[in-house]
């Protein structure tokens, strides 16, 4: 994994969490600087809106091929906001837009490729 995209995936982690990424997402050479992605999904609020929660996943994909571009990363963030946005005018909630619009960003980042 690129330095600039481990950057990136800790910032979205401790966006999500209020948390030292560092101790929420422990890597080391024992674990082979891979990511226990069951324990780190325990750790994370319910709150959390699912699409940001599986774009930080998608960010620490071990295989580059599998992580989205940056251009697809900032589209994505500009949709999601206006997504989050729309449901809060509209008095709903980011469960609402999860269930409502926020389908509309299913795929947006190639989660099924």
């Amino acid at each position: 994994m690129n330095l600039l995209m481990c950057s990136v995936m800790a910032c979205f982690f401790e966006i999500i969490t209020r948390k030292d990424v560092g101790k929420l997402i422990p890597r080391n050479a024992q674990n082979g600087f891979r990511v226990n992605e069951a324990a780190v999904r325990r750790q994370l609020p319910r709150d959390c809106p699912k699409h940001l929660v599986e774009l930080a996943f998608l960010c620490i994909k071990h295989d580059p091929k599998k992580r989205p571009p940056f251009t697809r990363i900032i589209l994505f963030l500009k949709k999601l906001l206006k997504v989050l946005l729309d449901a809060k005018k509209s008095g709903g909630t980011t469960e609402g837009a999860e269930k409502g619009g926020a389908k509309e960003l299913d795929g947006e980042l190639g989660e099924d490729e």
